[in-house]
């Protein structure tokens, strides 16, 4: 178990920090103890609707089970493979040990939500809210256990995708949505949910007030910065499986095109939800300079990684810094669009200058 510690959850913590300072910032800026008080009430309201927050610690287990399986594949990890020598109750016990601390987050707010509904006498509620942990505990702790013992199973191409494979040539800028969906599916699942959830709960205020486009602005901030994982994952598909298109005579102007495309492609269902959901009373530039804002975001920090080649963790770390300092603009009510083109200047900038000089170092598996 000292092993385990270090190895699965002493990093998890680590490369999640930004993350996890980004939701505190949100939770704690946005909302006073009163309104947590008033928000867990309506979530133990009703079984139905505890369906929320479970919804939000599925994900979090999710993330969870997709960091174990990437901290399992790498080579500098292989000793952990005596794992399977244990007898079977006690690998249980150290896979539940293991993703009990890491799910401790979850936990946390799950004895509040208990606590709550066992003041309000709400039995139902507490029978839901046990039943969900337990479950979720046993998911991450049965995928880790079986990680274990499977650390290089297959994966076969079925005959659809073979069929489609061999019948049409994919455009560039749909390589990487390919890989992804492939070898990181649970992120990008689990960010496209979160990011979706928050555009919608966003604009669904604008429903039952009246709200500038602060609001709104803030809300994309969050999304767009979500989504800044997958450009990490996209720099990473383009600079170790596809390092040789770097040397091929494609113009400046359409290297930028197709990196625009792929990233344009991946904040897709977040422009369809600002479509369908944005403000009735707000004019449709807005809409136009909303999404510019959406696309500039990502777009800065895929170039940044031109800069200078950073992990995951010091990437989502810059994201929080500089979250604070757009959300501390917005409020001050200085407008989304000089906000918006200086990222997409800022990143033209910082490709132009590191692009073909910019050596990558990869941390991913294999990359020894």
């Amino acid at each position: 178990m000292r092993v385990f510690v270090p190895v699965f959850v002493r990093e998890f913590y680590l490369a999640n920090t930004g993350f996890f300072l980004l939701v505190i910032a949100f939770a704690g800026g946005f909302m006073r103890s009163y309104d947590h008080i008033a928000l867990a009430e309506f979530f133990i309201s009703s079984p139905l609707v505890l369906i929320i927050p479970i919804g939000l610690w599925f994900l979090y287990s999710l993330k969870v089970i997709n960091f174990n399986w990437e901290r399992i594949k790498q080579n500098e990890n292989e000793f952990i493979f005596c794992f399977m020598l244990f007898p079977m109750t006690k690998q249980w016990w150290m896979a539940i040990r293991v993703v009990l601390i890491q799910l401790l987050p979850a936990f946390i707010y799950g004895l509040f939500l208990f606590l709550l509904a066992w003041s309000h006498d709400l039995i139902y509620s507490l029978f839901v809210i046990l039943i969900a942990l337990t479950l979720l505990v046993l998911m991450s702790a049965y995928h880790l256990r079986w990680s274990l013992h499977h650390p290089n199973h297959e994966k076969k191409v079925s005959f659809i995708a073979r069929f489609f494979n061999l019948q049409f040539a994919k455009p560039f800028s749909l390589f990487f949505i390919e890989w992804i969906t492939r070898h990181e599916l649970v992120m990008l699942l689990g960010t496209k949910l979160f990011s979706a959830l928050m555009i919608i709960a966003i604009t669904a205020l604008y429903k039952t007030d009246i709200y500038d486009l602060r609001l709104l602005s803030i809300g994309i901030m969050i999304a767009s910065g979500a989504n800044v994982g997958l450009v990490h994952a996209l720099h990473h598909f383009e600079n170790f499986h596809l390092s040789w298109v770097r040397s091929l005579p494609i113009p400046f102007l359409k290297r930028i095109y197709f990196s625009l495309m792929t990233i344009g492609i991946i904040l897709l269902p977040e422009i369809i939800l600002l479509i369908k959901n944005f403000p009735a009373e707000q004019d449709w530039h807005d809409y136009v300079i909303s999404s510019f804002f959406l696309i500039s975001v990502p777009f800065l920090f895929y170039c940044l990684l031109y800069a200078k080649d950073r992990n995951q963790q010091e990437v989502m770390t810059l994201v929080f810094y500089c979250g604070i300092v757009w959300f501390v603009l917005v409020l001050f009510k200085v407008p989304i669009l000089p906000l918006g083109i200086l990222n997409v200047v800022t990143g033209f900038v910082l490709w132009k200058r590191y692009y073909y000089s910019f050596e990558y170092v990869s941390r991913k598996k294999g990359a020894t």
